[in-house]
C-alpha cells in the first residue's frame, strides 16, 4: 500500500517537474543541456530524468556531458 501511494506521488512530482521545465524553456530560453544539469545536479538520474522529459537516457546522458564540457572550454577560455 505504501509503494501505490509513493508511486502515485512520484507521477504528480514528475508532472510538476515538467510543467516547471516547459515554462523555463519558454520564459528564459533555458537550454536542455542547463535543466537536465541543474535536474543531475539535485540528485535524479539520467533515467529518471528521461522519464520525465521522454527521452531516452542515454541522450540525457550524453547532453549533461556536452554541457558541462563546453561549459569547462569556456572557463579555460576566458583564463587564457
Amino acid at each position: 500500500m505504501i509503494e501505490t501511494n509513493t508511486d502515485a506521488i512520484v507521477k504528480r512530482l514528475d508532472a510538476i517537474i515538467t510543467l516547471l521545465i516547459q515554462e523555463l524553456q519558454l520564459k528564459d530560453n533555458f537550454s536542455p543541456g542547463k535543466i537536465y544539469t541543474d535536474l543531475h545536479n539535485v540528485g535524479l538520474t539520467p533515467s529518471e530524468i528521461g522519464k520525465i522529459v521522454g527521452r531516452p537516457a542515454k541522450d540525457i546522458g550524453a547532453t549533461i556531458t556536452m554541457y558541462k564540457k563546453q561549459k569547462i572550454r569556456k572557463r579555460k577560455h576566458i583564463r587564457s
